[in-house]
């Protein structure tokens, strides 16, 4: 009933008569077995059923499985915690049955990259997220009956410059270290599952992810940013946010703003042109700069000065699209949507920067924006993907977090390629030939030399083939119906040589 469509089934569908007799049945059937060690009474139950339901269900399904033969001293119970707290659960239980049963656990299964809070936990924060189970199976009975490598996406946009390997080795050994504190063992999801290491068990050990030493984490008391950020997903040399340069803004569900036209909305976890956006000051404030000169129009320089300048808490910005258009906020429908340069007026593109505390913002800093105009804060919604303007409080739905792009990779002169003759004639593992013999190879190289045919373009040479990372839920642009690629490229330039 879990997985059926909203509205088709509810938690009183469940035959909890018929699920005690199933489990009567299969109990009375392997009680001799000396190989069955465990029975589990359920799998992954609603969690719209009342916890006080489940608990007198579950106490009924231990007298149950005793009564049809199976001992304490044979055979554990398992009991399931699924999307719920397990101190709210075992508090419950505990109290409904005080300590009549015994030779029972808990069966909890620890994944990270089902829904919107794991799919954006940063690479850190899934890390803080293992240490946390670890503390949990420490406190009580369990069994992790179910885990794997698969990451929410925020994962991926959130580890450095770290592969994907890498990625999965650091968090695989921090799993197998934590769940070794799990009183009745741990199941990887699957031993034969999909064809790649993330639900295979097998390919995961041959790659040797599920090995090593664990990464020691550094301490944190959860006050301000966790330390881990840094180590994991480093900053740029200059980790400040500033006025006109790019910036990324991630949702909560781990996706990144981005732009297409008039529509503003939160669909990848890619950071690319489309998600690109800067910070740019307020529609007057050069205006009121130049108000400050007595009339006298500011120079470039002093233009740029103001554009470079650090994006504080409290400011009043506007947010540029790399396309050129302006996100604004449209008070009547509570949406968000992106303006051309010459429909933006200041009250409907303008937006107040909150954050903690009063120092310039960084990579990495969480934000919220309110709409000045209607003291709406811009909030994002998974559900249909859209970023809106709908309500005044800041909540999780509310949040930002501002990432600058990574610092590039200084260039590096390449080397030219020797021709194969010049490396036969320097080479210190052959004889030098004499002058009479050089002149030789040389006019038959000549001799032998044909001009340069000019290869044509295929289709491929104009395809990006590089390597990217397997992402959950990753959709691909490219594959948008009747989009002109030729159009948006060509806008593409034309804008960037405005903004140079």
């Amino acid at each position: 009933g879990r997985l059926c469509p909203e509205g088709q089934w509810n938690w009183r569908r469940w035959r909890f008569k018929k699920s005690l007799e199933a489990l009567d049945l299969v109990a009375r059937r392997y009680k001799s077995r000396r190989c069955v060690t465990g029975i589990a009474v359920c799998n992954e139950p609603s969690n719209t059923v009342p916890l006080q339901t489940l608990c007198r269900y579950y106490d009924q399904a231990v007298d149950t499985v005793r009564h049809a033969g199976m001992k304490v001293r044979d055979v554990t119970v398992v009991l399931q915690i699924f999307q719920r707290d397990e101190n709210e659960v075992i508090q419950k239980w505990e109290r409904m049955t005080g300590d009549r049963h015994r030779n029972i656990c808990f069966d909890v299964h620890c994944y990270h990259c089902m829904e919107n809070v794991f799919h954006g936990k940063t690479m850190a924060s899934q890390m803080r997220a293992v240490e946390d189970n670890a503390e949990m199976l420490r406190k009580y009975p369990m069994v992790v009956g179910e885990w794997s490598l698969a990451l929410g996406c925020g994962t991926w946009s959130t580890c450095g410059a770290m592969t994907e390997q890498e990625v999965y080795k650091i968090f695989g050994a921090a799993q197998v270290k934590a769940y070794e504190e799990a009183s009745h063992g741990r199941f990887f999801w699957n031993w034969t599952e999909a064809s790649d290491a993330e639900w295979n068990y097998q390919i995961a050990q041959k790659q040797g992810l599920l090995s090593g030493p664990a990464l020691p984490l550094p301490s944190w008391d959860g006050v301000g940013e966790d330390p881990l950020e840094e180590i994991l997903h480093p900053s740029p040399p200059d980790a400040y946010i500033r006025y006109a340069e790019p910036v990324y803004l991630r949702v909560f569900h781990g996706r990144y703003v981005d732009v297409d036209g008039s529509q503003v909305a939160a669909r990848w976890s890619d950071k690319d042109k489309w998600q690109e956006v800067s910070f740019w000051p307020s529609a007057n404030t050069l205006s009121k700069l130049a108000a400050g000169r007595e009339g006298c129009p500011l120079t470039k320089r002093e233009q740029g000065a103001a554009n470079e300048q650090e994006v504080q808490p409290g400011d009043v910005v506007r947010l540029r699209a790399r396309c050129g258009r302006f996100l604004a906020a449209d008070g009547q429908k509570g949406t968000a949507v992106a303006l051309p340069a010459r429909a933006a007026t200041a009250a409907a593109t303008e937006f107040i920067v909150h954050a903690h505390g009063a120092t310039p913002l960084k990579h990495r800093g969480i934000i919220f924006l309110e709409h000045r105009a209607t003291g709406q804060m811009l909030d994002a919604d998974e559900e249909d993907e859209a970023i809106s303007a709908r309500w005044s409080h800041k909540g999780e739905w509310q949040q930002f977090a501002v990432e600058k792009p990574p610092a590039p990779a200084p260039p590096q002169t390449p080397q030219k390629p020797q021709r194969a003759q010049h490396q036969a004639l320097s080479s210190p593992t052959t004889s030098s030939p004499t002058q009479k013999q050089r002149k030789a190879q040389e006019a038959k190289a000549i001799g032998t030399m044909a001009p340069t045919p000019v290869m044509p373009k295929r289709a491929m040479d104009l395809v990006d083939t590089s390597p990217k990372r397997r992402r959950v839920l990753r959709k691909v642009a490219g594959a948008i119906p009747n989009f002109d690629w030729a159009r948006a490229e060509s806008l593409d330039a034309k804008q960037s040589r405005a903004t140079r």
